[in-house]
């Protein structure tokens, strides 16, 4: 499962592939490429590739990714926001096992979260 780190990225396309020249998060901080935990590239079939040069604007949901351990407690928490989980985001649980869980029904709302989120793809620690 690949999971972008991203919320809105301005991409250039060339050649049949995909890559983030920018990103705008949430709070509307712009972040130019290479940012390593939001730079992605994707292949585009040669028929649908349109020309070098043109741009297009990708949106990716508001997403929470939120370790917890053995017993489910939550023990580390990311987003891609640039601001704290909150009820509303999509949400991925990263268990100790290496699975990882979709969990729309993850009560973000009852956790009190530790730490400056402003930084989207850093994990700060929870407890």
């Amino acid at each position: 499962m690949r999971l972008h780190h991203l919320l809105i990225g301005t991409c250039a396309l060339a050649a049949g592939t995909i890559s983030v020249v920018g990103v705008v998060n949430a709070a509307g901080h712009q972040h130019t490429s290479p940012a390593p935990a939001l730079a992605v590239q994707a292949e585009v079939a040669p028929a649908l590739a349109p020309q070098p040069g043109q741009t297009i604007t990708v949106h990716v949901p508001r997403t929470a990714f939120v370790r917890v351990d053995a017993q489910g407690t939550v023990t580390a928490a990311a987003t891609n926001t640039g601001a704290a989980p909150q009820p509303g985001d999509d949400v991925y649980l990263f268990h100790p096992d290496g699975t990882i869980t979709h969990a729309p029904s993850f009560d973000l709302g009852a956790v009190t979260w530790l730490g400056d989120f402003r930084q989207p793809g850093v994990y700060l620690q929870q407890n």
